[in-house]
């Protein structure tokens, strides 16, 4: 029996010098709502993290220097913005990536297993600024949502990557 609970999905967009994540209701994306219920970006240069859920925006100075620790700040702070209260609730996690090589071309999100992340591995060069933070991040994803399906989504943009048209059945 499936959950009536309003299942999430996260799409994470791990570059070189940021990140830009953005958390949907499953539910709404498959009715074409496309709005995010929050939306963290943290630009590493300037050690900026900015918050946005319904009409509140939020800009903090913060110390982080490694992608991961924005990932997890931004989790808490999507947490704490009530877009989930469990992390049980999120049944997707997509990590952008540029490039994961030629075994990794697909216009579907793949799902990450070890075999794939070793192949990502092999292939970092193939995008080292882009692929290195999304591989960290990814594993970081992994970890901190072993209930949801972690997946890389090859090219693409922003967040449209995470839901084209075709894309909103498989999921």
């Amino acid at each position: 029996k499936e959950s009536s609970i309003m299942r999430k999905v996260i799409a994470v967009n791990a570059g070189s010098t940021s990140i830009k994540m953005a958390i949907f209701d499953d539910f709404a994306l498959k009715d074409g709502q496309e709005k995010p219920l929050a939306e963290v970006r943290w630009e590493k240069d300037i050690k900026k993290l900015t918050i946005k859920f319904g009409k509140y925006k939020n800009v903090e100075t913060v110390p982080f220097e490694r992608h991961t620790e924005a990932f997890d700040y931004a989790i808490k702070c999507m947490q704490m913005a009530g877009s989930f209260r469990s992390k049980d609730e999120v049944m997707y996690v997509v990590n952008r990536a540029v490039n994961g090589g030629p075994n990794l071309l697909s216009i579907d999100p793949i799902l990450i297993t070890e075999e794939v992340q070793e192949e990502f591995k092999r292939n970092i060069d193939h995008a080292p600024n882009h692929n290195k933070p999304a591989l960290e991040v990814s594993t970081a994803a992994m970890q901190a949502f072993q209930n949801a399906k972690n997946c890389f989504r090859i090219g693409g943009d922003e967040f449209a990557y995470v839901y084209h048209s075709d894309e909103k059945n498989m999921i």
